[in-house]
């Protein structure tokens, strides 16, 4: 963890920032089945993380027949991932070595 100070709202835990820094460096959206083959190998169920949650940070809508994870509140999502130092930067941004 950061030594920063701890952000509000829900805390989506160590795995859970992993995986919305995994989802926002994607466009912060993803079909569901790329997420579950994305975290397989972690044993970690996106679907159950993101029902856990409420829809005003992330959600699970139906598009053409087929389910997406969207992540709707991205400043709650940053402020998680540098909490638990899982911030990925932009290509053009300076990080620690």
């Amino acid at each position: 963890m950061s030594s920063s100070s701890r952000p509000d709202g829900v805390d989506p835990g160590w795995d859970g920032a992993k995986f919305l820094a995994w989802l926002k460096k994607r466009g912060a959206r993803q079909p569901v089945r790329r997420c579950r083959k994305h975290c397989s190998i972690a044993e970690f169920d996106p679907t159950a993380f993101v029902k856990s949650l409420d829809t005003s940070h992330i959600e699970i809508p139906t598009v053409n027949g087929e389910k997406w994870v969207v992540l709707n509140n991205r400043v709650w999502a940053d402020q998680w991932m540098v909490y638990y130092d899982e911030e990925v930067p932009h290509h053009r941004h300076w990080h620690r070595i």
